[in-house]
C-alpha cells in the first residue's frame, strides 16, 4: 500500500487546492481517478488515513479486507465521479428554504 501511496503523492494536485478543485470541477479529479485503479486505491487509501482516528496506522482502524472492498466498489461502479458531485451541488444549489412545522399551543 504505501507504493500506491507514493504514487498518488507524486501525481496528485496538491492539498490546498483539493476542496476548490472538488467544488469548481469535480469531474476532473473524477476522470483521473476512473482512468487506473491504483490512482483510486491511493486516493481512498489517502482519505481515510486523514480522515479517521488511526495514529498514522491505517490498519489499526480498518483491515484489509474493508479497504480493498471499498476500493473495488468504487472501482467496479465508476462511483467516484458521482461522490464528488456533491461537493459542486452544494453552493450552486440555491439555499433551501427554513421549513416551518405547525407546533401545538400549550
Amino acid at each position: 500500500m504505501a507504493t500506491l501511496t507514493l504514487a498518488y503523492v507524486a501525481t496528485s494536485p496538491t492539498i490546498t487546492d483539493e476542496p476548490l478543485q472538488l467544488g469548481t470541477r469535480p469531474d476532473t479529479i473524477a476522470a483521473w481517478l476512473a482512468d487506473t485503479p491504483a490512482g483510486l486505491a491511493a486516493w481512498l487509501i489517502d482519505k481515510y488515513r486523514d480522515w479517521s482516528d488511526n495514529d498514522g496506522d491505517l490498519e489499526s482502524r480498518f483491515d484489509r479486507d474493508t479497504l480493498l472492498t471499498t476500493i473495488t466498489l468504487y472501482w467496479a461502479s465508476g462511483a467516484i465521479g458521482s461522490s464528488f458531485r456533491q461537493y459542486y451541488s452544494f453552493h450552486h444549489n440555491s439555499p433551501r428554504p427554513d421549513i416551518t412545522c405547525p407546533q401545538g399551543s400549550r
